[in-house]
């Protein structure tokens, strides 16, 4: 690397001044985590992965590849002057895009950044010949001083500081969407002026104290740069939140303890400079066993024990050579004890029995004595968990936990119950009962609430309780189902619109009849024993429609969508740098789906073959995996409302952290938008290769959604 690298260049402005690349790469490039994780055109037939191709080889992404020489002739063939960033934007991306080819899965990441670039590169242009040489000299200086690296963190960080100086005013929302900038906006300076407070901490090392000093000063100047905002904010929460480390502990934690906590909490900060990758992990370890101690100290006494508190000191207090002074090792630790005592506190949050309708009450108290006995084990179980470096492989924790997660499950029984019990009626466009201070049955659902009494009260006794117990759960399950099918709200709304007139092949009032019917068969048979051997048949058929409806609203908003691509109207999820899809690329994982969902809502519709249905629509789910979670995507990006971002908003806005959407996903759909771009290149035997590795991506998030 030249050794006038654009680490030590500031960024040209108005002033002089800027943000200077030095401080950003060395400082930020800590923050990628928070403390506190075949299609076919013919017929449709179920994917079997165990005979499908192999995933596609490094550098056999023949369009990837030929977009990168694209992109490098576009570079020397026009008129670019050598500073001129347009040239060296293409030229970055065509490196990304061979790079990232040529090493396979793990190049994933820089091949989809390179895609999203390529693909607003015209938009790129526009905005850079609005800035004068001194800029473009700049951010062509940095690309071309700056290492390449495959790695995501460092490929987000690279484009955040190319495209820094553009970034004049950006949406806050754009990037790598929290959810949370108007929280981070209120509260940064007074994380940052905790912060200040701190340099004069006796607990605090000078070393670390003069380190802190620097943080602050960067953080404040950085808290004002768009490009910059987000990765401050985040810093500036890591370090307040690990400096109560410094704040006066619960007197049951002994001095061993402390001192440790407070040396660590030192370390951490005096790194932040020299080694940002272990100051992260100190800084990050420190919180969370603030944390512990924290939720610890609330605990109700009787949960207080002399060994639990025995065992938070020993963690605090680990020393190096313990396996638990790992950061991945105290990240395990904390999320089991978070979780333990999560769902040893569930009950507290049940509703009480005199707000649910009278026939459900006699199943609380014994859900309820249960998941106490439930938590009792766990409750025994607390020190265990906090002195193993993994906590869930104990056998003993792992079958305490499951049993409490079973039992917290049941918790909601009555509640759901109760909700559909007091609100369903027979009739789709009667609103809702009003609530009433005592919630009594729907006339219609009378006799369904006599036999869940019934059954409640059979929990109480030793015959039968078991028997019972299934039964109310099974209730609880396809309770929502009956109240409504996903996607139903959809069909009633949008059963006249073109998408939808042609996903169900014109048969969407039969649909609506077949619902409503389902409903009122389902009912007859589950109110009493005289149609019990209905039963099997009744919920099969809310089951199907319950698995047919949402494949038919994922296909319409596809079929919307794409219509809209055509208009130059493009999907919300695109402006997302979790995934870059084309209208070409999307056409290629879509393929005929609107042609089978109508044969699948024929199939429906005829209502004597449900089995074969079900069996149609898990078919079809995994054969266009890839399309229908993108339309999944799609509304719930809608749905938390992501902004319309240019380039420099989607790219330039910092690294992904772990409390953004999607990142928990982040390689599997940048796997996938790499794939849908080379399948809609490619034909024959090599298209098929890659819509399958797309939909092999996408159907566990499908399946998780």
């Amino acid at each position: 690397m030249p050794s006038s690298t654009p680490e030590h260049r500031h960024p040209p402005n108005a002033s002089g001044a800027g943000v200077s690349p030095a401080s950003a790469r060395l400082l930020f490039s800590i923050m990628a985590l928070l403390c506190v994780v075949l299609v076919t055109t013919a017929g449709a037939q179920r994917l079997d992965f165990n005979t499908a191709p192999p995933d596609p080889k490094p550098g056999e992404g023949l369009a990837v590849l030929a977009l990168a020489d694209l992109l490098e002739a576009e570079a020397e063939a026009e008129d670019f002057a050598e500073f001129d960033a347009r040239r060296a934007f293409r030229i970055l991306a065509a490196d990304l895009l061979r790079a990232g080819e040529n090493a396979g899965t793990l190049g994933a990441e820089a091949i989809l950044a390179a895609l999203t670039l390529a693909a607003k590169r015209d938009q790129l242009d526009a905005l850079l010949l609005t800035h004068d040489a001194a800029t473009q000299g700049y951010i062509s200086d940095l690309i071309a001083e700056t290492e390449r690296s495959i790695l995501p963190r460092e490929v987000d960080l690279l484009f955040r500081d190319a495209l820094a100086p553009l970034a004049a005013d950006l949406d806050p929302r754009c990037g790598w969407w929290t959810g949370n900038t108007r929280e981070t906006a209120r509260s940064l300076a007074d994380k940052t002026a905790t912060l200040t407070a701190l340099l004069d901490n006796r607990h605090l090392t000078d070393e670390a104290s003069a380190v802190l000093a620097q943080m602050v000063a960067l953080l404040e100047t950085s808290a004002d740069h768009p490009a910059y905002r987000r990765d401050a904010a985040l810093w500036t929460v890591l370090l307040e939140t690990a400096s109560a480390a410094l704040d006066t502990p619960p007197d049951w934690l002994d001095m061993p303890a402390r001192d440790k906590l407070r040396a660590d909490f030192s370390s951490g900060v005096a790194m932040c400079l020299d080694k940002p990758a272990e100051s992260r992990a100190y800084l990050r370890r420190t919180a969370r066993l603030v944390g512990i101690i924290r939720t610890t100290d609330l605990l109700k006494d009787s949960l207080q024990s002399r060994e639990l508190r025995d065992a938070v000191n020993r963690l605090v207090a680990t020393t190096e050579g313990d396996p638990r002074r790992d950061p991945d090792a105290i990240a395990r630790i904390a999320e089991t004890y978070g979780l333990a005592l999560a769902l040893i506190d569930a009950e507290a949050h049940a509703p009480p029995p005199k707000s649910l309708v009278r026939q459900v009450r006699p199943m609380c108290a014994p859900i309820a004595d249960t998941h106490q006995q439930a938590a009792e084990a766990v409750v025994r179980l607390l020190p265990t968990i906090l002195s193993e470096p993994d906590p869930m492989t104990n056998p003993g924790v792992l079958a305490a936990m499951s049993s409490l997660q079973q039992a917290t499950g049941d918790l909601v029984i009555p509640s759901n119950l109760s909700v559909l019990l007091s609100t369903w009626t027979s009739d789709p466009s009667r609103p809702i009962p009003a609530p009433t201070r005592e919630p009594i049955a729907t006339r219609e659902m009378g006799p369904l609430a006599e036999r869940v009494r019934t059954l409640g009260v059979s929990l109480s006794r030793d015959k039968g309780a078991a028997e019972a117990l299934a039964q109310l759960r099974a209730l609880d399950t396809i309770a929502p189902s009956v109240r409504e099918l996903p996607g139903e709200h959809k069909l009633r709304a949008n059963a006249s619109s073109p998408a939808w007139r042609r996903v169900t092949g014109n048969q969407a009032d039969r649909l609506l009849f077949l619902i409503d019917q389902a409903r009122d068969n389902w009912l007859r048979s589950s109110a009493t024993d005289r149609f019990a051997d209905r039963r099997a048949d009744d919920e099969l058929r809310l089951r199907t429609l319950a698995a047919v409806l949402p494949l038919l609203r994922d296909a319409a908003a596809l079929d919307t969508m794409r219509t809209n691509w055509a208009r130059q109207i493009p999907p919300t999820i695109n402006t997302s740098p979790a995934l870059e899809f084309t209208p070409a690329s999307l056409d290629a994982l879509v393929g005929d789906l609107t042609r089978q969902a109508a044969q699948l809502a024929a199939l429906t519709a005829r209502g004597d073959d449900d089995a074969g249905a079900a069996a149609r629509a898990a078919s079809l789910r995994e054969t266009f995996a890839a399309a229908l979670l993108y339309a999944r995507l799609d509304a719930e990006a809608q749905v938390r409302k992501l902004p319309a971002c240019s380039l420099v908003g989607e790219l330039g806005t910092g690294a992904a952290t772990d409390m953004a959407w999607l990142v928990v996903h982040r390689h599997a759909l940048a796997a996938l938008s790499r794939a849908a771009f080379e399948a809609a290149a490619a034909e024959g035997e090599n298209r098929e290769v890659f819509l399958i590795y797309a939909n092999r991506q996408a159907l566990p998030l499908l399946d998780a959604d």
